[in-house]
């Protein structure tokens, strides 16, 4: 009977504050958006869920319940919302249902960087991602049969040390840049190097397979199409030298899209959507409509064809995921804290089972 008594007060115990610690409204890490549940001080133990984003750029989050224990949601699971940068918001009120009754909620929430479903200014004429005068060839591209199912994404193919340049105007929200191998085992899926543009439409860009250390931006950077912004590589899943490109947008704080964009190029037909298979040039700076002029790289294009002719255009990278959603978690240091906690109970637990 002692035995099963300190049993049954070491699993209670250790349940109760494994929990708690456990608890999603407290697993965000420092610097990372965070979902608080605070009390309402109106006397009938009502909670607000809290989202604070001390990023400076606005999110999309979506918060689920796994449990909601005598509480009534004034809005239905799961919620959607923007928090905007540096700003905190109220995404639910939870009202007790029955007075004097336990209350209990437990959530999770996934952010994304950009407002959910932005609408993205048509108007806006893209640059070719790359210095003026230069061409690259589309080695995969909208809906590309290899890995761009369903994606309005683009493969250039360019070799490693390319100058990158920005397509359009926008404000740098990430950057990863330290990754130097590529492969084609799923352990290089997230060891690209990359790095995220948010637009003034609140839409974002993605530019990945850098080179290791090839980014010359730091987050918060703000650039102008056509600005240098860093060297083109082969890293992660990647099966040679080329640089990813995408437009997307948050649908929710779970998933993105992407969208399809129009580029100006040195043909005469203006802002067109870049075809899968075809070379383009970016215009000369000084470059007019009906201008023709040879590409900087000519010679190098010439080898690009080559290889074409005999293998047929390189296998490019699987979809890259625009920036994967994010889900608080425990960090070390708390994980720590807790195992020693146990530690401590399941001790303090054998000497009271023992008077028991």
């Amino acid at each position: 009977m002692r035995g099963w008594s300190e049993a049954r007060f070491i699993v209670l115990i250790t349940i109760l504050f494994a929990a708690q610690l456990a608890s999603p409204l407290r697993a965000a890490r420092e610097g990372e958006p965070a979902l608080t549940a605070d009390k309402v001080d109106d006397g009938d133990g009502g909670f607000v869920l809290n989202l604070r984003n001390p990023l400076p750029f606005p999110i999309t989050v979506t918060v689920r319940t796994t449990r909601l224990e005598n509480l009534e949601p004034s809005k239905a699971f799961p919620i959607t919302a923007v928090v905007e940068p540096q700003q905190r918001s109220a995404i639910a009120e939870l009202t007790p249902i029955a007075q004097g009754r336990r209350t209990n909620v437990q959530t999770h929430f996934w952010w994304r960087p950009g407002r959910a479903r932005a609408q993205h200014d048509e108007r806006v004429v893209y640059l070719l991602p790359f210095q003026a005068g230069y061409a690259y060839h589309i080695d995969q591209g909208y809906n590309g049969t290899f890995s761009h199912q369903g994606q309005h994404a683009l493969d250039f193919a360019m070799p490693e040390g390319t100058p990158v340049c920005a397509a359009r105007d926008g404000r740098v929200i990430s950057v990863t840049n330290n990754f130097s191998e590529a492969g084609t085992n799923s352990s290089f899926k997230d060891k690209a190097n990359e790095f995220c543009i948010l637009h003034d439409d609140g839409t974002l860009a993605q530019y990945a397979h850098m080179k290791k250390d090839g980014i010359k931006l730091r987050v918060g950077d703000y650039v102008r199409a056509g600005y240098p912004l860093g060297y083109s590589g082969n890293t992660g899943f990647s099966t040679g030298p080329h640089l990813h490109f995408e437009v997307f947008r948050a649908v929710d704080g779970e998933k993105s899209e992407t969208i399809p964009v129009k580029f100006a190029t040195a043909d005469d037909a203006g802002p067109i959507t870049l075809q899968q298979g075809r070379t383009y040039m970016r215009p000369y700076r000084d470059q007019a409509r009906g201008d023709h002029r040879g590409a900087k790289n000519a010679a190098e294009l010439a080898g690009t064809n080559a290889r074409i002719a005999r293998h047929g255009p390189s296998a490019p990278n699987a979809p890259v995921n625009p920036m994967p959603s994010f889900q608080p978690v425990l960090q070390p240091r708390t994980l720590a804290f807790a195992l020693a906690g146990i530690c401590i109970i399941v001790h303090v637990g054998r000497r009271i089972g023992r008077l028991l």
